[in-house]
């Protein structure tokens, strides 16, 4: 899992000017006009692939979700983290997926939630969309709740903060692991028959809990 710098990326979303929009209207109209380039969409194309993303993203995000994960980005800027990361939890009957860590790799055999760094153009929305689908292979449907997770100083000493995402996916059958060896749908009861970190222990439990206040 990557760690990226978010930097000057810390800032609130602002629904209407969603920061991907760009960029989501970059991939579609390569892959649905490839000739054309950002410059030369007509002010109708342009307008459709802008309905287009904003009905996207509002049907994954809810204004509440928005307002508290602008609260988290902006308590931050304040108390000057300089990188975000999410974790990404994602359910099955009431049970949350775990991937474990491989051996070689740094807290080898550990288990962890999905998840990585925010990319220096993403916000988190997007970072929990890709991850979620580079880890495993899984379509975020749609992103249920954000929840403060923890801190820790990365690789190069940068002050990290994670927030953890619960999510609801299209497919939970077609998982496909790219960085880890194993995973596991567990239950509440099973949390402290895994090996995890102190810091993965309480946001799983938080998520736990947030399921649990959801229903």
């Amino acid at each position: 899992m990557k760690k990226y710098h978010f930097g000057k990326s810390i800032v609130p979303l602002k629904r209407g000017s969603y920061p991907g929009q760009t960029k989501y209207l970059e991939n579609r109209m390569s892959v649905q006009l490839p000739n054309y380039r950002s410059h030369e969409w007509t002010p109708k194309i342009k307008k459709m692939w802008e309905n287009d993303f904003m009905s996207f993203y509002n049907q994954m995000v809810s204004a509440e979700l928005e307002r508290k994960l602008n609260g988290y980005l902006s308590e931050a800027k304040r108390e000057g983290i300089q990188k975000i990361c999410v974790g990404v939890g994602i359910w099955k009957e009431g049970q949350l997926m775990m991937v474990r860590r491989l051996a070689d790799d740094f807290l080898g055999g550990y288990w962890e939630l999905p998840g990585g760094g925010v990319d220096s153009h993403e916000n988190p929305i997007e970072s929990v969309i890709r991850e979620t689908k580079e880890e495993t292979g899984l379509t975020v449907s749609q992103i249920l709740d954000v929840r403060f997770g923890f801190d820790y100083r990365d690789e190069g000493q940068n002050l990290t903060r994670q927030l953890n995402f619960n999510v609801l996916v299209l497919d939970t059958d077609s998982i496909h692991l790219t960085e880890h060896d194993s995973y596991q749908f567990i239950s509440l009861q099973d949390v402290s028959h895994f090996s995890l970190t102190d810091e993965m222990k309480k946001s799983v439990l938080d998520l736990f809990q947030g399921q649990f206040e959801s229903n």
